[in-house]
């Protein structure tokens, strides 16, 4: 379960049918999933509202404190700039993983043999505060945040 947020000019509105604002008028942030480092999307020159890429906290910031934008949620609320900053900085793992225990055996189903397989399988590795981080292939996941978040290429929701 995790929550999508958006980079939105204020001066548009929602789809009357389904609520969705059209792919010119928003920007994916990224997504928040619990017991994962934050997923910080890349945005290419092309396809970003500065036709600048995107690729830092740093220069999301930049955005998220411009007064042409507002950030939503995936519900449609509206996120304040430094609330949207903790979500992504101040990440922790409430009580999901711990690397003593053997969390990964799921005594129902053996999902996984060991942690590494649990990685292997979710193409993740331990990351800070007990998140769960992805693993960099150089193509979709292109690097770690210096804190609790991770910068994503493509499509994700």
């Amino acid at each position: 379960m995790g929550t999508n947020y958006y980079l939105i000019k204020p001066e548009t509105s929602p789809c009357e049918h389904c609520g969705r604002f059209d792919i010119e008028d928003r920007w994916h942030i990224g997504k928040s999933s619990s017991g994962w480092c934050f997923g910080l999307h890349v945005l290419e020159d092309y396809a970003s509202p500065t036709g600048n890429t995107v690729d830092s906290l740093e220069k999301w910031k930049e955005l998220f404190f411009d007064k042409r934008y507002i950030i939503l949620d995936e519900y449609k609320a509206q996120i304040d700039p430094l609330e949207m900053l903790k979500t992504i900085t101040d990440r922790k793992d409430y009580g999901g993983l711990r690397w003593t225990d053997a969390w990964w055996y799921d005594s129902y189903t053996t999902a996984y043999k060991s942690e590494e397989d649990f990685h292997a399988k979710n193409y993740s590795e331990r990351g800070p505060n007990g998140l769960l981080r992805h693993k960099i292939d150089g193509f979709r996941f292109v690097g770690h945040g210096d804190g609790t978040w991770d910068l994503i290429k493509g499509e994700f929701s």
